[in-house]
């Protein structure tokens, strides 16, 4: 009988790289992570979706207007289907023994779950609410004024807040007395001197990455008229079109924030751009928005764009870091199938825990005395309501 040993089959492979993107404390273990549920459930299609309630107003009664039911939905798009392939020849193999695979699958599982984070991270241009953490002048009142934007926004009372933050921002706070000094942080802070590592302050629980996705700073506009959206776009319409009273050349960027005043009601909320919107005329048609459009918007109503970073046209880029509830953004790994054909052999690991799921696939070729060991998972991340983050600009 022919010698099988674990640590040269697929299993080893696939077991040992979930452990090692279980251990990752980056934004994928922090955010939703229930939808894995839903697709055993159905377990076919690209897209998983969930129903999310309408929203109401209260009215006077007993003569209050009924309220249409448009409920929306929730939905993660199964768009990143990654892997790492490596290959070593045999002269290679037989020099080094099964060490020149097996301790290169922590660093192939490194990569899969960065270029998850990358988009999970990407979803920073999904935020409309935006705070600049332009120094590090003041750094506790910074903070204090991120949790009141949030607690304006609804974000549930008490309830862990996480904070991706780039080095720069880290840099900024863990400098500040409010985070490393005894006095301003108690044993925390002499802690922090000790090992750089910042605990949870003004509700804020922050980690640190180096993979943000950089956005464009604010355009530079010169629009003059008002500015209207065109028609009554409904509730639950994820793009618009921006109209102006004179022909416009610039293009908005994606990231880009606008406020939009409901001439109905009169209420003024934020939404921003998931995409690169370019100039038609006098308008930006089908402007793809973030969140969906919260309420239908009567004839005229009007538009303005936001600054994200103080002063529009200012910053050419910046790194967008991330305050988040759980809640904010969802994302889902796919079990990929097993099967042994033409010499493929494949073992794909599941985390009944956290719903991750990676696979692992074992082929050779003859013809080139090469081995192949590939990793790959398939899923998706979304932004189910950006209204429960904050986009912090760091500059």
């Amino acid at each position: 009988m022919a010698n099988r040993l674990l640590n040269y089959n697929p299993e080893f492979y696939a077991r040992t790289a979930l452990m090692w993107l279980r251990n990752r404390k980056g934004m994928l273990p922090r955010v939703y992570r229930t939808f894995e549920d839903e697709r055993r459930e159905y377990g076919l299609g690209e897209t998983i979706r969930i129903r999310k309630p309408a929203t109401f107003v209260a009215q006077s009664a007993p003569s209050s207007t009924a309220q249409d039911i448009k409920p929306g939905t929730m939905e993660i798009n199964l768009d990143i289907y990654e892997e790492v392939k490596i290959s070593a020849k045999d002269i290679e193999t037989a020099k080094t023994g099964d060490r020149l695979i097996n301790e290169h699958i922590g660093p192939m599982a490194d990569a899969l779950a960065n270029s998850f984070e990358k988009r999970l991270l990407a979803l920073a241009a999904h935020v409309p609410h935006t705070y600049d953490f332009a120094n590090a002048t003041d750094v506790g009142k910074k903070y204090a004024a991120m949790q009141r934007i949030m607690t304006e926004n609804n974000v549930p009372a008490n309830s862990r807040i996480e904070f991706m933050m780039s080095p720069l921002t880290w840099e900024r706070s863990v400098g500040a007395n409010e985070f490393s000094t005894n006095q301003g942080a108690g044993d925390q802070g002499i802690s922090t001197q000790t090992t750089g590592g910042m605990g949870p302050k003004y509700g804020f629980y922050p980690f640190v990455t180096t993979i943000q996705t950089p956005l464009e700073g604010d355009a530079i506009l010169s629009i003059t008229g008002t500015k209207t959206v065109s028609g009554t776009p409904q509730k639950n319409a994820t793009t618009i079109s921006l109209n102006t009273s004179a022909a416009q050349t610039e293009t908005l960027h994606k990231g880009a924030v606008i406020a939009i005043t409901d001439t109905t009601t009169g209420i003024t909320e934020r939404y921003t751009l998931t995409a690169d919107a370019a100039a038609s005329g006098n308008n930006w048609p089908n402007v793809a928005i973030s969140p969906r459009l919260r309420r239908d918007l009567g004839a005229s109503s009007t538009w303005n764009v936001v600054s994200t970073v103080g002063l529009v046209g200012s910053v050419p880029t910046y790194q967008a870091d991330l305050a988040f509830h759980r809640n904010a953004f969802g994302a889902v790994t796919v079990s990929l199938p097993m099967y042994t054909d033409g010499g493929i052999q494949m073992y794909t690991a599941s985390d009944p825990d956290t719903g991750l799921s990676v696979r692992a696939r074992k082929f050779a070729d003859g013809h080139s005395a090469e081995r192949y060991v590939v990793l790959d998972m398939w899923g998706g991340a979304a932004a189910l309501d950006p209204d429960l983050a904050l986009r912090v600009c760091a500059r």
